[in-house]
């Protein structure tokens, strides 16, 4: 599962950057997810990841320099912020969405269709729910925890 993982982002990432994206790792990928659409706090985005706020601030730093978020006051607490995608952010989010799909069909052609893919899908699902503790709270888990 862990090769199909690597195959999956390394050809995600191949098609965004020949659809204009900028490349980047993948753990910048979950942050920008994470804060769709009406941003996040640190705290949610490093508790979504399971990370520390600490890495997740280094990140977010990087994404800021790269314009592709920004911190904003929060309106419901004036000495909290919330990280909000840029609209490049918004931008590289797309891409690399749309890039995801593009891999998804790549691989149903591979495998014989739409209708393998799902039972795919669903063979995934299937075995999360039953061994995977990916629930916290009530947010469910960003990234695959190793």
């Amino acid at each position: 599962m862990s090769m199909i993982l690597r195959a999956v982002v390394d050809r995600m990432m191949q098609k965004a950057a020949a659809a204009g994206g900028t490349p980047m790792r993948p753990a910048y990928l979950y942050l920008l997810r994470g804060m769709y659409p009406d941003g996040a706090s640190v705290t949610e985005l490093a508790e979504s990841n399971d990370v520390t706020k600490q890495a997740v601030s280094q990140l977010l730093n990087t994404l800021e320099e790269k314009r592709l978020v920004r911190r904003v006051s929060d309106p419901h607490d004036g000495r909290a912020k919330i990280v909000k995608l840029t609209r490049r952010g918004q931008r590289e989010l797309s891409i690399a969405v749309n890039a995801y799909g593009e891999v998804e069909q790549e691989w149903a052609e591979l495998i014989g269709g739409q209708e393998e893919m799902q039972r795919v899908r669903e063979a995934i699902f299937a075995f999360i729910e039953k061994y995977a503790d990916w629930h916290r709270g009530d947010r469910p888990q960003n990234r695959i925890i190793w």
